[in-house]
């Protein structure tokens, strides 16, 4: 059996927050079956932010409903991350 990561969705407007849980694998190495996991919940996003286990957020580029990569943001303040993710292009 594959480990899964642990983690909390929150929605704040067109934006998915995932919070890691500190299960047996982090949402960063986890990321592709946590964007599969969003995908086939249907959320309707714009953007998605994860907050590591330093407690600062960063962003999964998702494309064309795959993992693409990441994009730092470094924020610890969600807020903040959320903005700062929106001077980005898409």
């Amino acid at each position: 059996m594959q480990k899964r990561s642990s983690y909390r969705v929150l929605i704040e407007g067109t934006v998915v927050c995932i919070f890691d849980l500190e299960g047996a694998v982090t949402v960063t190495d986890d990321a592709h079956n946590v964007v599969a996991d969003i995908m086939e919940a249907g959320l309707i996003f714009e953007r998605v932010l994860y907050r590591d286990r330093d407690d600062l957020w960063d962003e999964i580029i998702i494309k064309g409903g795959r993992f693409l990569g990441f994009r730092l943001i470094g924020e610890a303040n969600l807020a903040r991350a959320i903005k700062k993710s929106f001077t980005f292009q898409s």
